[in-house]
């Protein structure tokens, strides 16, 4: 009885305590609120400088949140809704992108699905006004502001057909259409692999791969996928999960996080039932691929089902949910951190010396060996913590983000190159003689990318208009550039007939990481087997 008496004691007093805290709290929290209300309206009273109360509260939410995690984050009225939309595969906008070249600014990009579009605005055309704002040099960022409008206003767009110099003044009003997270892709015919380039994983992202990758192998059995994840930041959980699971062909863990809430806590497990599980798959990542890419990244290499080339990932292994407030802006606040099937962490950490087991060399002095070898050849700069596949037992190192199978990084350009292409030189000149490429307007964009090659002819007209108009040129950097120079024209010029989706294919199919992919395929092949 005196057993009883003391633990409904013990009882009694742990839930008093827990209900203490929980109003110490509270109390806490209700003292700082008004204390943060007490400061804003003094400053709005007596401060000698003039005082934006939405400017000042928006910069108070963000600091708060960055001083508890810096993925944390808060979003103003201006940036939620088009951080919001983009995670639906959405934008909200007339779907104009411009570019300033010269003294002039251009239209760069028509988006699908857009007003623009319906309304027959092309690239190339020279932007005249905007909501009677004249599109000029020192309007240019008054000009964009006005672009970015919300859904329902009405923009008035001038603007003028480059080549038949034909003025046209067209009314939009701004809507909510689809932007795809798949901004490009082909098959490579050689090979019979499709590539394809995903630029953030949206909720309908899992749908347009399926589709997309369904539809090219209907047409002809695909006999290896690439899937390009190289600057893609990240997006919702739920798609790179759906992802993963289309190549899984066994029920294993793909995803596992820890949190403080329960509801965060999670333990995915594949259903082993994917539609593309015999296909051979290679991703490209970069350091800016990052969250749910390397999710995806992670899991395709822990559970042998392909190889990752290209350049360590950035290390973002938090989760982060979205609440949204009632005057259109939200937040975000980081409540989970996940690991790779393997168990391995993606957040970075700090660097350390480094340095290697040495009870590898105990245990298997030939993985001991290929860790010394990728150690030297990469020069990794931190402590190293080594995990394993989980059905071939492959060695993976382990430094914060996701490191490649095979390293390679972006192909280096001399500053010629760079300024040409930074400059906006090379879109330029494409804008401003489209006579050179007349022939290929009937062409088809296949046709364009497996067979079309810049001509010397062309490159010499490149270097006039650099040299004599744009004053800038150096002979040396051009002959050590000349391919890569011949190449980036021809994205440029792909961008002009067919848009930023054939831009990104021509750069792609010339990069020197996917010839990296396509050079070691059968890797591909053989980690499935």
């Amino acid at each position: 009885m005196r057993k009883i008496i003391i633990y409904v004691i013990l009882l009694f007093v742990t839930n008093n305590w827990i209900y203490a805290q929980q109003d110490s709290i509270a109390t806490i929290i209700d003292f700082q609120t008004r204390k943060f209300r007490s400061m804003l309206e003094t400053l709005y009273e007596y401060s000698s400088d003039s005082v934006d109360i939405y400017t000042a509260s928006d910069s108070a939410f963000s600091a708060m949140l960055k001083s508890v995690n810096k993925q944390n984050a808060y979003y103003p009225k201006s940036i939620w809704s088009k951080y919001f939309n983009s995670n639906q595969g959405e934008s909200e906008s007339i779907g104009i992108t411009i570019q300033l070249l010269a003294d002039t600014i251009f239209i760069l990009d028509v988006d699908q699905n857009s007003p623009a579009e319906d309304a027959k605005i092309q690239r190339g055309g020279v932007l005249i006004s905007v909501n009677n704002i004249e599109a000029n040099v020192n309007n240019y960022y008054k000009i964009n502001s006005e672009l970015r409008a919300k859904e329902g206003d009405t923009i008035l767009v001038k603007w003028m057909n480059y080549k038949s110099l034909e003025v046209k003044t067209v009314s939009l009003i701004c809507k909510k259409y689809d932007e795809p997270s798949i901004v490009s892709y082909f098959v490579i015919p050689d090979i019979n692999t499709a590539y394809i380039k995903i630029s953030r994983f949206s909720t309908k992202t899992y749908e347009e791969f399926t589709e997309l990758a369904s539809k090219l192998s209907n047409k002809k059995k695909l006999e290896g996928i690439i899937i390009d994840l190289r600057d893609n930041s990240g997006g919702t959980l739920d798609a790179a999960l759906k992802m993963i699971n289309e190549f899984m062909d066994v029920k294993d863990t793909i995803f596992e996080s820890f949190a403080k809430m329960a509801d965060f806590k999670y333990n995915i497990i594949s259903t082993g039932t994917g539609s593309f599980t015999k296909i051979p798959l290679i991703v490209l990542i970069n350091g800016n691929s990052a969250s749910a890419s390397e999710i995806f990244a992670g899991a395709i290499q822990d559970l042998d089902r392909g190889i990752l080339i290209g350049e360590k990932t950035f290390g973002k292994g938090t989760m982060q949910k979205n609440w949204n407030l009632i005057d259109t802006t939200g937040y975000k606040v980081t409540v989970a951190k996940f690991i790779t099937p393997s168990g391995r962490p993606i957040e970075k950490s700090k660097q350390e010396k480094l340095d290697i087991d040495p009870q590898l060399k105990l245990s298997d002095t030939s993985i001991y060996k290929q860790l010394e070898k990728r150690l030297e050849e990469d020069n990794l700069p931190t402590k190293l913590d080594v995990y394993y596949t989980k059905r071939k037992k492959r060695p993976i190192i382990n430094l914060g983000g996701i490191m490649p199978d095979i390293t390679c990084g972006k192909d280096t350009i001399t500053l010629l190159t760079d300024v040409l292409i930074s400059k906006g030189i090379m879109i330029e000149f494409v804008f401003k003689n489209l006579h050179l490429f007349s022939g290929i307007a009937n062409s088809t964009f296949e046709d364009f990318l497996f067979n079309y090659n810049v001509s010397d002819e062309i490159l010499q007209h490149l270097r006039v208009f650099s040299h004599n108009i744009k004053k800038i040129w150096n002979e040396e950097m051009f002959l050590k550039d000349k391919e890569i120079i011949r190449s980036k024209l021809k994205a440029n010029i792909a961008h002009y007939f067919w848009g930023s989706s054939a831009f990104y294919a021509v750069n792609a199919l010339e990069d020197g990481v996917l010839k990296t992919a396509i050079k070691n395929r059968n890797q591909a092949v053989e980690i499935i087997k």
